[in-house]
């Protein structure tokens, strides 16, 4: 699922391997833009953190954080529970966005698996002049080109319904959506590359990023990776990059 564009130099999107990786049973969904098809089987857990920077105003690094916990419930269906936007300002985390959802597979065939992500979400800006409460439907497909090659695609319309502090009446509606394409490639058993563009397509702006990621199987239960990418929000651009972990429980 996608962050609430508050800072986008700060909340820069990054997918932290979350295409399927053809060489292993190991997936992950690290808080971002994209999201694989894959879900885990009944009573699986799985925790996903990430540790991310941009760069803005010359040489100024700004650090955000994510987390995500996933625990399968029932046939290809899992909930899920995401930080996707904890921004450290000043050595104080914030907490920008919370979003509770299940992922459902609906299809699973040879080549092509399909699944749908949807989820509430309740934003709030980084010094909390602003909370919000709505809803996204993630829309996501994996196509096997060959062995080693796959294809993923996602799509997140989202509308939030937002206010001032708590207390006033003053109240909006956005809507925006999200737009992923990945190419994910098997080096080897352990080792896998992915290359990914996406866009968050906003009433007020919008952002255009790509992103190459390294994914590193240590072993069956425990991922990790690294990535660079540079995005732009139309009145500059921004490179940023960042590492993250992956557990199963």
């Amino acid at each position: 699922m996608f962050r609430t564009p508050l800072n986008l130099f700060v909340l820069c999107a990054v997918i932290l391997a979350s295409a399927p990786s053809i060489a292993t049973d190991m997936f992950a969904d690290h808080p971002g833009f994209s999201d694989a098809s894959s879900t885990l089987n009944k009573a699986e857990k799985q925790l996903e953190f990430g540790i991310e920077g941009a760069v803005s105003h010359g040489s100024e690094i700004n650090l955000a954080g994510a987390a995500l916990i996933r625990w399968g419930i029932g046939k290809s269906l899992e909930a899920r529970l995401e930080l996707p936007a904890l921004v450290f300002a000043d050595g104080s985390p914030l907490v920008d966005t919370l979003e509770l959802g299940v992922k459902k597979k609906v299809h699973a065939g040879k080549k092509l698996s399909l699944a749908v992500l949807p989820a509430f979400v309740a934003p709030a800006g980084g010094d909390r002049s602003s909370v919000g409460l709505g809803v996204s439907v993630g829309l996501i497909a994996d196509y096997v080109l060959s062995d080693a090659l796959a294809l993923t695609v996602s799509a997140v319309p989202r509308g939030v319904r937002s206010q001032g502090n708590i207390g006033q009446t003053e109240s909006s509606l956005t809507f925006d959506v999200a737009v992923a394409v990945g190419l994910g490639y098997a080096v080897s058993k352990k080792l896998g590359v992915y290359v990914e563009g996406w866009s968050v397509l906003a009433e007020h702006g919008s952002v255009y990023a790509g992103d190459l990621v390294l994914t590193l199987l240590v072993d069956k239960n425990t991922l990790l990776d690294a990535y660079v990418g540079v995005q732009n929000s139309g009145s500059a651009t921004a490179p940023y990059f960042g590492v993250g972990y992956c557990v199963r429980l």
